[in-house]
């Protein structure tokens, strides 16, 4: 076995564990170097009181880890922990290490939530605090993943293990040969080759030999022949990783149908478990002390001092086949519930949390069948320790539901019969509640946030307590709330209550209660900080036809705010815009000259001059004044892009997008989603309506091509950024209308059925070919259906439509209803045609889309299959820049389905398309 280890490694450990320096060490690792083997020698052969605590797999939180250290060390006599008077475990876990002690914590990368890729700040703290005040204790710390230790404060030492060098692996594999019984299974010849080809990775190696049991190397090498091609090159862990994977594959394949069912009944569990767990599967697998025996004669279970555990890839590959099967596996979480609940029968609770790695699991299982109520009824037991471990401010809400689900039960089972106290954790509470969304749920979070607020009256407490209330009790909740809150917190915070009260307000139709809480907070703030709440009123006030009131609060306060300030120019935009909708140039041109006049206002005076082109109709001008001018200035990007594209400029509309911020919010979005719509990029533009709209399209919209309009005319009942608040007039020579449409905040809408019906429309019964479709013959090519939903602007377009590619006056289509300038139509027979395929544009979009695809993946790209694709990417590309369809077409049908779903994300469509037709889907 020591062939398995880093030497170096192993003597380092030996003398830190014998007091050679820092309290707290960090051994990190690609999976299956040996480290977990390390960590459990080291244990065994301690001088000093030692254990060996496993984190859970999927579990994040800091309290299954103290609860897990806690029920170890108590194992020992140790109460250090558990004995505290107010129950703080983490505090209980810096304590014991005062004395002499090994704690070894194993796959502690199990911590780490894959979406925020780093520890909870409450144990990295909490060892950091520890290394540093060098008490008696070793704590070593075993993760496959690197961990950052920025935030640890350079407390930590770190050892890193890399696979053996290349001899040493060739020694491991002799070792690996001879232990499973196929010594002359691989030619001394190819050795050093096949070393490399596992990446030098120890239990690699030992997966290979496994296979060699029952499997020539020449069938591996053939079922493998892309990686055994590139074994000379650096192999990346992940490509190593689904190497290993493949192999178990094949083992776990010549396994009989009972022992392959055993293995997956066994999988349920996260970590290593008791003889007596078989037996509680015997009903399900019959002879389990055989199957086993077997699992052990093929190295898929391991046995080690009277525990059991799978191989870990085993175990991620038969728990994924087990969660296919929801009966079998709901079954399985059952027995293993009952397994681990089995010590909380009669607990004695003088032993406290002598238990705690099986309460952590048996909560685990019992939430994934539903008995929430048998662990309510176990976690009453150990409610001191719960509310000891976890603490609210420190847990974020987890990304995953399984996870979200444990740790509401958590906290539940925790303050279940507390009747007060304990604030941050009730918060945390509320927002996993409103997170689940069952129903009652949202009245449970709002007796939650009632009880924080006395308890722990924070500004953040307080806004979602708000917009409970205007949920649930109604204004005149809210307005009692609020005045509430104001008395108790600072005025920074009592800022962020008046104006979510004031939104809160606006959402309930109550405009007077809104625009009332919205003037008594701005009396009672500075008017440097005044700013946002300025802008909620001026909202307000233009909801309510008071435009002249709105400009007025809005001009007080540029009077009486620095130009300095950051919140300048939003108080600045609050004023000009609606200004713009209503064309008046004369407040527009007042902005300009009395308040965009001073130095560093050269963005705003800008603005301005071109708001005024737009009022008189002048687009193109307003849109070259803008181009010409360097500017950073996000109102001036967008405004610039739609001035473009009024002009009817789509290029020049495009570029501009491009080459200036044009901001991240939903104007952007929708200023994105209508160049997309006039480029017949559909995907793009529906991916930008769903953005705004915060959800899937349904059918009938992405049908409607009247949908980029809605979307601008649809003004939230609060105050925040919409499209039409950035472009609140579109021009006739935009929309195909006989007239402008203008978006008024106090107007139920812009639009109504006869503005929609005035689109140009060709009448229901023609089915004429548009004039200048160049169509495939009916017999070369099959006809499609195609029904044109309502009418299409003339300068946008439908979502459904495809993109056009014109060559003079004739139109090259595939899959298109409607093609040319103004062409609309309804029940049209349109032959697929070939044309644009071979069409010198068509190709060059293609080379493009092709090197931006390639580019947006570069930084990305880790293994050897993804380099790979890469290469079949530029090649395609330089193809299609050539005009070489065929070797376009064929380079794209190497490259693997990474980059196809890439294709969609980045907005590659006609590269997305083209990578699925070359791989027949």
């Amino acid at each position: 076995m020591d062939l398995l280890l880093n030497v170096a490694a192993r003597e380092k450990l030996t003398t830190w564990s014998e007091g050679d320096g820092e309290p707290v060490l960090l051994l990190q690792g690609f999976s299956g170097l040996g480290k977990s083997w390390l960590g459990r020698e080291l244990v065994h052969s301690a001088s000093i009181p030692a254990i060996k605590v496993i984190v859970p797999a999927e579990s994040f939180l800091t309290q299954d880890l103290l609860f897990e250290i806690a029920g170890g060390l108590e194992e020992l006599g140790d109460y250090t922990m558990t004995a505290r008077a107010d129950g703080d475990l983490l505090a209980g876990f810096e304590d014991t290490c005062k004395t002499p002690k090994l704690i070894v914590i194993d796959d502690f990368q199990e911590m780490v939530e894959s979406k925020r890729s780093k520890p909870p700040d409450d144990i990295m703290k909490a060892l950091s605090r520890i290394s540093l005040k060098g008490g008696s204790a070793r704590v070593l710390v075993i993760s496959d993943q690197v961990i950052s230790t920025d935030a640890w404060q350079n407390a930590i030492e770190t050892i890193t293990l890399v696979p053996p060098e290349l001899e040493q692996a060739v020694s491991v594999l002799d070792d690996m040969l001879e232990t499973h019984g196929v010594p002359d299974s691989v030619p001394t010849s190819l050795k050093t080759d096949v070393a490399k080809w596992m990446g030098c990775n120890p239990r690699a190696l030992q997966v290979l030999a496994i296979c060699l049991r029952s499997e020539p190397l020449e069938d591996l090498i053939d079922a493998e022949l892309d990686s055994w091609a590139e074994r000379g090159q650096s192999l990346s862990t992940r490509l190593v990783e689904r190497l290993e994977s493949r192999m178990l594959s094949r083992t776990l394949a010549r396994l009989d149908s009972a022992a392959i069912f055993f293995l997956q009944t066994l999988a349920i569990y996260r970590i290593p478990f008791e003889k007596s767990a078989f037996l509680r599967h015997e009903t399900q697998v019959g002879n389990v002390d055989g199957l086993r025996d077997k699992l052990i004669d093929n190295f898929l279970l391991e046995h080690h001092q009277g525990w059991y555990s799978l191989q870990p890839i085993a175990r991620l590959l038969s728990l994924a086949q087990l969660e296919k099967n929801p009966r079998l596996n709901t079954q399985c979480h059952e027995i293993a519930a009952e397994y681990y609940a089995r010590h909380f029968r009669a607990l004695d609770t003088s032993q406290q949390l002598r238990h705690g790695k099986e309460f952590v699991e048996a909560r685990h299982h019992l939430i994934a069948t539903g008995q929430e109520e048998v662990f309510l009824r176990i976690a009453a037991r150990l409610r001191r320790s719960l509310l000891g471990s976890i603490k609210g401010r420190s847990l974020l809400l987890p990304t995953d539901s399984r996870k979200q689900n444990e740790l509401l039960a958590v906290i539940t089972a925790a303050l279940s019969g507390v009747e007060g106290g304990h604030g941050e954790l009730r918060y945390l509470l509320a927002r996993l509640l409103l997170a689940r969304g069952l129903p009652g749920d949202r009245v449970v979070a709002l007796n939650q946030m009632r009880l924080s607020v006395r308890d722990t009256p924070l500004q953040d407490h307080w806004i979602l307590y708000i917009r409970l209330l205007g949920e649930i009790e109604g204004a005149e909740a809210v307005k009692r709330a609020a005045s509430r809150a104001v008395g108790v917190l600072n005025p920074s915070a009592s800022l962020q209550v008046y104006v979510t009260a004031a939104k809160v307000l606006a959402e309930l139709h109550d405009l007077p209660g809104a625009i009332e809480i919205g003037r008594e907070g701005l009396k009672r703030t500075p008017v440097d900080e005044s700013v946002p709440l300025v802008q909620i009123c001026c909202s307000l006030l233009l909801r309510q036809n008071d435009y002249q009131g709105a400009v007025k609060l809005t001009v007080e306060t540029l009077q009486a705010t620095s130009p300095d300030s950051l919140s300048y120019s939003r108080a600045f935009e609050a004023v000009l815009f609606p200004a713009l909708a209503r064309r008046d140039v004369h407040l527009l041109s007042s902005l300009r000259d009395d308040f965009a006049s001073g130095p560093h206002m050269d963005d705003q005076r800008l603005l301005c001059q071109g708001a005024i082109l737009q009022c008189d109709g002048k687009f193109l001008e307003a849109a070259q004044l803008w181009d010409a001018t360097p500017s950073d200035y996000a109102a001036i990007g967008a405004q610039c892009a739609f001035s473009w594209l009024v002009a009817g400029d789509v290029e020049g509309a495009t570029s501009a997008a491009n080459r200036h911020n044009i901001g991240t919010n939903s104007s952007s979005d929708w200023l994105v989603g209508v160049l997309a719509l006039r480029a017949g990029r559909a995907e793009l533009a529906a991916a930008a309506m769903e953005r705004i709209v915060g959800r899937a399209l349904t059918s009938n919209e992405i049908s409607d091509p009247n949908l980029w309009l809605r979307v601008w005319d649809t003004v939230p009942p609060a105050a925040r950024v919409y499209p039409s608040y950035f472009f609140p007039r579109l021009p006739r020579s935009l929309t195909g209308l006989a007239h402008d449409l203008v978006r008024l905040e106090h107007e139920p809408s812009a639009l109504n059925e006869a503005f929609l019906m005035a689109l140009p429309r060709v009448p229901a019964t023609q089915t004429a070919t548009p004039a200048g479709l160049v169509l495939a013959e009916p017999s070369d090519y099959p006809a499609i259906h195609v029904e044109i939903v309502n009418q299409v602007s003339p300068n946008i377009g439908s979502i459904l439509e495809s993109k056009e590619i014109v060559v003079g006056e004739r139109y090259y289509t595939e899959n298109a209803g409607v093609v040319g300038r103004n062409a609309k139509g309804k029940d049209i027979q349109v032959g697929v045609g070939k044309g644009a395929a071979n069409s010198h544009e068509d190709l060059a979009t293609l080379a493009a889309e092709l090197r931006q695809l390639r580019l947006a993946l570069e930084t990305g790209a880790q293994d050897a299959d993804e380099k790979r694709d890469l290469e079949m990417l530029r090649l395609a590309e330089t193809a299609a820049s050539s005009g070489d369809k065929a070797g376009a077409q064929s380079h794209l049908r190497q490259v693997s389905k990474w980059a196809l779903g890439a294709a969609t994300g980045v907005g590659t469509t006609v590269a997305a398309a083209a990578l699925k037709a070359a791989a027949g889907l």
